[in-house]
């Protein structure tokens, strides 16, 4: 089984770096449906079954927490961050506007803002661009003690 891990906190590249994601909390009120990932070696695939994670403290240098597990259903995605203007495709539409934006982003449990300086943390004025996978969750079971 693979395991699949979820920042508690955001990212140092973040303007929020350091405060609380909630993932966990929004993945067990069932706003936070999916992860995207860049999965460029295919780590991940349709179907596989994977054990979800955190780290019990740094990342890479503690225990990883097992909290839930589940089924994954892929969808390829790319966002462009045209000057501060971003937007999506996936295999059956192009996601355009914010309020799709806004949609993805609620669905990945974060807002259109944080969610775009996830993925574009330094907006420039080029073309910038992310190519990856939906991990969406089918059949979560969370663990009884998280």
């Amino acid at each position: 089984m693979k395991a699949l891990l979820f920042s508690r906190t955001f990212p140092k590249s973040h303007p929020r770096a350091g405060d609380p994601t909630h993932f966990i909390q929004s993945m067990k009120d069932g706003m936070k449906t999916h992860t995207i990932r860049a999965n460029t070696k295919k780590h991940f695939k349709d179907g596989d079954l994977v054990s979800m994670r955190y780290w019990s403290g740094k990342p890479y240098a503690s225990k990883q927490i097992e909290f839930a597990r589940c089924k994954l259903r892929l969808e390829g995605i790319t966002l462009v961050n045209d000057g501060g203007v971003v937007s999506g495709a996936v295999p059956s539409r192009v996601l355009r506007g914010r309020h799709e934006i806004i949609r993805l982003a609620s669905n990945d449990g974060l807002n259109a803002d944080d969610f775009i300086m996830w993925f574009f943390p330094t907006v420039k004025k080029d073309i910038m661009s992310f190519n990856g996978d939906i991990l969406h969750f089918v059949d979560m079971e969370f663990k009884e003690d998280e």
